[in-house]
């Protein structure tokens, strides 16, 4: 009875911050729909692969000069005692504003050898000069979204990321209908300034005069930093792989091929990854408080791939049902050539369910270097997959590709979390991992008899899901 109660308890703490950060990305979601779709039929597939190549770019540098800031932070701050934690927000902040303002001015005087890398031209200097001010705002952002998560203020969190998108939208429209091309600049700035805007005006309710010594501040400024490094260099890993493979695709097939398969990759992790994005939001700071009980820890991480398989499932097969009409809303006609990249990269999204538990936990652990070595071998698997098979297959070699990694990926990061820090799941969830994708592949051979197909495979799988959540 006691375990039937936990399981519901925790199941209920990832619905209700599912309801909070769910609700929030319908409403994001709508608002990138409508510039998306507008970017789409006013300025087309060029102009979304520009959009496509700038945000690669400066995520890149963001991820490799702002060390990972938030993730370190959460963790830290998640983990620490609470007569601690006033300390950890100041170094937190302070270190956004001292990252934010360095960044900026390093971005701004690589402008040009960044156009000419990227674009291949001189011409977009001026573009990532203005872009670089986008670096402090994402740094303070990032700090003060850290101090929030961690502190468990994720409805204060949600109202920013709200008003921000709201704002964003809003502003785009116009300037994407009166200014077309021009309008790309301007509407990338707008959204992490009125990010950062939003976000500081939340209260997070932790004493802005810091009373302890400059070397205390130090101290915790260092510890954040450190695992921030790490963190930084594992992904800074993973977006370069990701930038060399655009490259590679705006080589081989121009920017409306970038245009084409960003369109494919922004749906299959933008918006399927909002599943990803709002249980992370209360999972990764509570297996941090909780990570050195191992008991525990087994507990909270096989209940969470649990929730996080079944409720993908379903929504994978409804989208290999629905694909063409997710397609034609989200973009246009246009992007159907996205299809069977993504048709194949849906599948793949369960097996990045739940090795993405497992790599936070090797986050929550701060084992920066396990961490590192599995993303390296992670990107090293994409690349030396996606480049071959897009050669001989096109976009649908680019789903297998993203499959490949995966399936990789979810062995590798099982394999460090038994034998480093002896995770046991259960055998209903190791079952469950296995079974997930393999589900999902069903329905995506039945996709081939008729597009309606996969929706028969829905009524069979509520008796175990509503089984398995209770």
């Amino acid at each position: 009875m006691g375990k039937v109660s936990r399981h519901s308890d925790l199941t209920g703490r990832v619905v209700r911050t599912l309801s909070i950060f769910g609700s929030l990305e319908v409403i994001t979601m709508a608002c990138a729909i409508v510039r998306t779709k507008l970017v789409a039929i006013w300025i087309g597939a060029a102009g979304v692969g520009i959009i496509s190549l700038y945000n690669t770019t400066l995520e890149m540098l963001k991820t490799v000069m702002q060390l990972n800031l938030r993730q370190s932070a959460v963790r830290e701050i998640a983990a620490a005692d609470s007569t601690r934690r006033p300390l950890l927000c100041s170094a937190t902040r302070r270190c956004g504003l001292y990252i934010g303002v360095i960044s900026s001015i390093i971005v701004a005087l690589l402008a040009p050898l960044l156009s000419r890398l990227t674009f291949d031209t001189p011409a977009y200097t001026w573009g990532f000069a203005a872009l670089s001010v986008t670096m402090f705002a994402g740094a303070v952002t990032s700090a003060k979204s850290a101090v929030l998560q961690a502190l468990g203020l994720l409805r204060a969190l949600a109202r920013a990321s709200l008003w921000a998108a709201l704002l964003s939208t809003a502003a785009a429209v116009p300037l994407f209908y009166f200014f077309r091309y021009d309008a790309i600049v301007p509407v990338l700035l707008v959204f992490p300034f009125s990010a950062m805007l939003f976000t500081l005006l939340q209260r997070d309710g932790c004493d802005r005069r810091t009373r302890h010594v400059t070397a205390e501040l130090r101290r915790s400024m260092t510890a954040i930093l450190r695992l921030g490094g790490w963190l930084t260099l594992a992904v800074g890993v993973t977006l370069a792989a990701d930038y060399a493979l655009r490259i590679y695709i705006n080589a081989r097939g121009g920017l409306s091929s970038v245009g084409i398969f960003q369109a494919g990759y922004t749906v299959i992790n933008s918006y399927i990854g909002i599943f990803f994005t709002a249980i992370s939001m209360e999972f990764f700071p509570r297996l941090s408080a909780t990570v050195s009980r191992r008991r525990i820890t087994d507990v909270v991480m096989g209940h969470e791939i649990t929730v996080v398989s079944w409720l993908l499932l379903p929504v994978v097969i409804i989208f290999l049902a629905a694909d063409r009409l997710i397609v034609d809303i989200l973009y246009s006609s246009d992007f159907r050539a996205a299809l069977p990249y993504m048709n194949v990269a849906i599948v793949a999204t369960l097996l990045r369910g739940s090795s993405w538990c497992m790599a936070y936990m090797i986050m929550a652990r701060g084992d920066g270097r396990a961490y590192v070595v599995t993303e390296i071998l992670s990107a090293a698997v994409m690349l030396g997959s996606a480049i071959p098979l897009y050669n001989t297959m096109g976009f649908e070699g680019l789903g297998l590709a993203y499959l490949i990694q995966y399936v990789f990926y979810a062995a590798l990061t099982w394999s460090v979390c038994r034998r480093r820090y002896g995770l046991r799941l259960s055998p209903a969830v190791g079952r469950l991992i296995v079974g997930a994708p393999l589900i999902a592949a069903g329905a995506l051979f039945l996709k081939s008899v008729a597009w309606w197909a996969p929706l028969l495979i829905l009524p069979l799988l509520v008796r175990p899901a509503l089984k398995a959540l209770r």
